[in-house]
């Protein structure tokens, strides 16, 4: 009953799930494996708890160590360190989160977590976690390799702002989507039993095929595909937008090792890249809506701004905008010119000092 994409995009992150560590890139310090990071923001009661439970049978016998999914961050941490090992040294887990708000917003202890949680995503070696119950010294062996789907909703993770869309935060380190969409109607939905065993065994077939892990060369795209991404960057400066674009290749190289080993689907890498491209712009509207939601009057602002187009000076806007004053309008301002929000030289004020949108959309916006 979820929309096609969300479906899609969660059977994507249980096949990298699935593909635990026999696959990899060989990526300077770390190797980047298939586990893809998935979180899913919709509203409640969209059905993300139940696309989880409708998928999960396709995957029977091929998932890793599954974290039990009302595990606390800590419990989870400790079940990884004690339970996952994997054949090649690895620790190798699938932790499914259906509603985040259970898991990290049980006390405020928790809270501080969600971001060292998500770290373990970038497959570190060996990492020792230094906070757990019972002060007991954990240590991770091998490379992390972690899967996470989770799901949650734009209202929790706007009592969690400042952890969500800084740079250090756990958004950023995510594959995202966030989407309003309604599921769509079916009257009397079934399961086909002889269908989900017959994919789960072409699966488990499939994986049997795979031999010792190892890493997996580039194709001569990747020069071109890496290069556009490092163009983007740099011509993002200091934007909302940089924490994103510095993760896109990783990205991309998840996505490609999944349609690569999985699928018929076309494995090109500039398709693992327009996909990628795809997820990162869904996750920088959240970060945008999320910092919009928190501050009214930058909300207001940025609403003037789409209203107007074809630009605004600055000394109008002030005039237009009940209760501001010129330094509050700078401020807000400003902050739009770092998400890459709005054009404007905050050196020129008065009637020169014109304010331009840059495909801003209010938070309030149905779009």
């Amino acid at each position: 009953m979820l929309p096609d994409t969300v479906t899609f995009w969660m059977l994507m992150a249980y096949c990298g799930a699935a593909l635990q560590d026999k696959v990899y890139v060989d990526w300077s310090v770390k190797p980047i494996f298939p586990n893809l990071p998935l979180m899913i923001v919709m509203p409640a009661g969209r059905g993300k708890t139940g696309g989880m439970n409708t998928i999960r049978p396709l995957f029977d016998n091929c998932l890793p160590y599954r974290i039990p999914e009302d595990s606390t961050a800590e419990s989870a941490m400790k079940q990884f360190a004690e339970n996952a090992r994997s054949y090649t040294g690895n620790s190798v887990c699938l932790w499914e989160v259906p509603e985040m708000a259970d898991v990290f917003g049980r006390k405020d202890y928790q809270q501080g977590l969600i971001a060292r949680v998500t770290r373990i995503l970038d497959a570190p070696k060996d990492r020792e976690i230094s906070r757990s119950t019972g002060n007991v010294h954990l240590r991770i062996q091998g490379h992390a390799v972690m899967s996470w789907i989770a799901g949650t909703t734009f209202e929790w993770l706007g009592q969690h702002v400042e952890d969500a869309v800084s740079s250090g935060g756990f958004l950023p380190r995510l594959v995202t989507l966030y989407t309003t969409e309604a599921p769509k109607w079916i009257p009397d939905p079934k399961r086909d039993e002889t269908i989900e065993r017959k994919l789960n065994g072409e699966l488990y077939e499939m994986l049997r095929t795979f031999g010792k892990p190892s890493p997996v060369s580039l194709p001569p795209e990747w020069e071109d595909v890496s290069k556009s991404v490092y163009n983007d960057l740099i011509s993002s400066g200091d934007s909302q937008s940089t924490a994103f674009i510095a993760r896109r290749q990783e990205n991309i190289l998840r996505i490609w090792l999944i349609l690569k080993s999985l699928t018929q689907f076309t494995h090109d890498l500039r398709t693992s890249l327009l996909a990628s491209k795809y997820l990162e712009n869904q996750a920088i509207r959240l970060s945008e809506d999320l910092i919009l939601t928190q501050n009214p009057l930058l909300r207001r602002v940025s609403a003037f701004c789409v209203s107007h187009p074809q630009g605004v000076s600055f000394a109008a806007m002030c005039r237009s905008i009940r209760g501001i004053t010129g330094n509050q309008l700078e401020a807000c301002l400003s902050d739009l010119v770092k998400q890459g929000l709005v054009d404007w030289n905050p050196r020129t004020h008065g009637e020169a000092g014109i304010i331009k949108p840059k495909g801003i959309v209010p938070a309030d916006s149905k779009e």
